[in-house]
């Protein structure tokens, strides 16, 4: 009798497949020039109009205007993961563009783990811009307290992908900028990005506490020397719990949407 021959996989091996992705992720951000210079400067922007307020004051025993900057390096992280990675996913969903991802022979975790890629790095390079920013107008910041900035907020901002995975698919298409407009200023006046929480006398301390936002700040925060209300393990913690709180409803809203999609 003659030997069969083995059964050879339909899929392409994912670390080639990941890559190929990834540089599509990216040609689709590069082909919207002005939409992704508009996301990577509007951080800075903010920053030098509402931050260098409290320029000269002494906040959480640094500088304002030191402490401001990882307020907004902050905010600036949890918008450009959001929308890259949320509003991505809505935009498929409104474009029926996941019907056509589902009849690819790609991985689901290789369209997913590339824009998560991109969202981290367009993550680095805006929170180096903010940074560069705060350089540029006086601020004190070591080398390595700043690559200490990036590393962080880049790492921590990883919640906020769960989140934006899980709103793309609980909100409809159309909706989707609303709610998250919604979330960014809401989040971030409750986190004390705008007005520090220190100069209130922690009048929003407590509210604080449960905003996902004020522990990624914490972790800006602390990067550049200021005192925090938190340790530094138990805001890791936090995070560690809202990221896994929003990536089993962002399965939930997927399983949901596939069924109502393809059953």
């Amino acid at each position: 009798m003659l030997a069969l021959p083995k059964r050879e996989s339909s899929l392409a091996p994912i670390r080639p497949m990941l890559a190929r992705q990834v540089w599509c992720e990216f040609l689709l951000q590069i082909r919207m020039p002005m939409g992704l210079i508009w996301s990577l400067i509007i951080t800075s922007i903010l920053y030098l109009f509402l931050g260098l307020g409290y320029a000269g004051q002494d906040v959480a025993g640094i500088d304002g205007k030191t402490y401001m900057l990882a307020s907004f390096a902050a905010l600036g992280t949890f918008n450009t993961m959001l929308f890259t990675f949320g509003g991505g996913v809505a935009s498929d969903r409104g474009a029926r563009r996941h019907i056509l991802y589902r009849a690819m022979p790609v991985r689901p975790a290789v369209l997913l783990g590339a824009r998560a890629i991109v969202a981290c790095a367009l993550t680095a390079v805006m929170v180096g811009l903010v940074t560069g920013t705060g350089i540029a107008i006086g601020v004190r910041i070591s080398p390595i307290a700043a690559c200490s900035l990036i590393a962080r907020l880049t790492l921590g901002g990883i919640p906020f992908l769960a989140m934006g995975l899980m709103i793309g698919y609980l909100i409809r298409p159309s909706s989707v900028a609303v709610v998250f407009n919604v979330l960014s200023l809401g989040f971030a006046f409750l986190s004390g990005i705008y007005v520090p929480i220190p100069v209130t006398d922690g009048a929003l301390q407590p509210v604080a506490n449960l905003m996902p936002t004020y522990r990624l700040a914490e972790l800006g925060w602390d990067a550049v020397g200021a005192q925090t209300a938190n340790s530094m393990f138990h805001t890791v913690l936090v995070l560690v719990l809202y990221t896994a709180v929003f990536t089993l409803l962002a399965l939930r809203a997927y399983q949901r949407e596939e069924k109502r999609t393809f059953e």
